[in-house]
């Protein structure tokens, strides 16, 4: 009888000592299978890390052209109309729709210029759509070309095509309205005179000059230009604002503080530049208060009209101020 116990106490503990070290070889195994888990989530997230890195680093060489999600990309300034690229890319309008300035087509587009009563947009492809006035052709782009930049105007419209040259439509027509034939960075279009800025820094204008608007000095360098009514402004590489022709209200008096520029805009009688940091002075005509920026804010664009102006600021979102009288200071 003892020795039968004895033969069941020795198999009992024999069953024991291998369901311990069952166990014990399950808890290894498992301890192998959590290092291998982490090793490939650490592998997969490291990755994962470097695409993203990859793809900020695309962001960031595409910053000049391409806004980051939820900001407006681009603003224009007409008559008594406002257009910009809302964050989708679909072209926005507000003001004035006489002319269905204000009725933009369904589309995303990375341009977007007002004119007086007309307006024209650029899509990726090259392509451009004009809308609203066409009483003297502005909104017939021409066929078949492709475009990287456009301006309209009053009654013309421009752009420059992926080859650099020139290419314009509309009116008015007449002696010196030909445009120059270099090759091109940016042009800006008004109502009888337009200029352009070279590949060789060198401004280029076209049209009427009966109160120097064209006197740009051909020993400058410039980065843009921004035509008026009856005046022109630059911006030299150097970040100096320079005017040209009419100054009967000022418009061709700029500041002494705005020589720290990196954009203006100057489109009738008076004009507005965003300097390096990011703030907005503006000089000329006031009547409206279009040259009095809100204060306190800074910008990512300024743009000028008749009677208004907009920007988009630092928070990516619309901005105009000056008169509102058909809506045209109140973006969506």
């Amino acid at each position: 009888m003892k020795r039968s116990l004895l033969l069941v106490m020795r198999c009992s503990w024999s069953l024991l000592s291998l369901a311990l070290l069952l166990l014990v070889l399950s808890c290894s195994s498992t301890e192998r299978g959590d290092d291998d888990d982490n090793s490939a989530l650490d592998d997969d997230d490291s990755s994962a890390v470097d695409d993203d890195d990859g793809v900020d680093d695309d962001d960031a060489a595409d910053d000049d052209d391409t806004a980051p999600p939820g900001m407006w990309s681009d603003i224009s300034v007409g008559r008594v109309h406002s257009c910009g690229i809302d964050p989708s890319g679909s072209v926005q309008c507000w003001g004035g729709d006489q002319a269905g300035q204000s009725t933009p087509p369904v589309g995303t587009f990375v341009q977007v210029s007002a004119g007086w009563e007309h307006t024209c947009a650029l899509d990726a492809a090259g392509s451009v759509q004009c809308w609203g006035s066409d009483a003297s052709g502005q909104c017939q782009v021409p066929p078949g070309i492709t475009f990287t930049y456009i301006s309209a105007g009053t009654l013309t419209s421009c752009g420059i095509t992926t080859g650099g040259t020139l290419e314009c439509w509309g009116g008015p027509h007449g002696p010196g309205m030909i445009p120059p034939l270099a090759l091109m960075a940016m042009v800006s279009v008004s109502n009888r005179h337009h200029c352009g800025v070279g590949v060789s820094e060198r401004v280029a204008c076209w049209g009427n000059n009966n109160l120097g608007q064209q006197n740009f000095p051909s020993a400058t360098g410039f980065l843009q230009v921004s035509t008026g009514f009856r005046h022109s402004c630059g911006l030299t590489t150097l970040g100096g604002v320079q005017c040209y022709g009419l100054d009967d209200l000022g418009q061709s008096s700029v500041p002494p503080f705005a020589q720290q520029a990196v954009q203006i805009s100057s489109r009738h009688n008076f004009g507005c530049a965003r300097l390096t940091d990011g703030t907005a002075v503006c000089w000329g005509e006031n009547n409206f208060g279009q040259a009095s920026p809100p204060s306190g804010a800074t910008w990512l664009q300024v743009e000028t009209g008749e009677g208004h102006a907009c920007g988009i600021d630092s928070f990516g979102d619309p901005v105009c101020w000056g008169s509102d009288a058909y809506g045209q200071s109140s973006p969506p």
